[in-house]
């Protein structure tokens, strides 16, 4: 459970997009980065709905604050994106299979 503080945070960072995306991905699963040693970089996440799935991975600048770098096992795009909102429209799009642009998802027609 997030404390005041941690939640008034969380609303910046990377908590605020993992949260956003298991709500709205049914099977959404993440899991970050496990490292050896206290000092290494554990900003990273890896996203996934099923098994065998595509995998998106987020990485973020230390406490999880922006701006966050996204990519997919699926193709060679790296979307920065400054803002929570970009983060999970990117996330949701490529776990739900949208087309891709140069910017990351296209939700709609071709």
């Amino acid at each position: 459970m997030l404390d005041d503080e941690e939640n008034e945070l969380s609303e910046h960072t990377s908590y605020a997009v993992l949260a956003a995306v298991r709500a709205d991905v049914a099977g959404a699963r993440v899991d970050r980065l496990a490292v050896t040693y206290p000092a290494d970089d554990d900003n990273l996440w890896f996203i996934q709905r099923a098994e065998g799935a595509a995998r998106v991975q987020m990485g973020s600048h230390p406490n999880g604050q922006l701006p966050f770098l996204i990519e997919s096992d699926q193709h060679d795009r790296r979307v920065p994106a400054v803002t929570v909102q970009e983060a999970i429209d990117v996330i949701e799009g490529w776990l739900l299979g949208a087309h891709l642009t140069s910017r990351g998802p296209r939700l709609g027609p071709g």
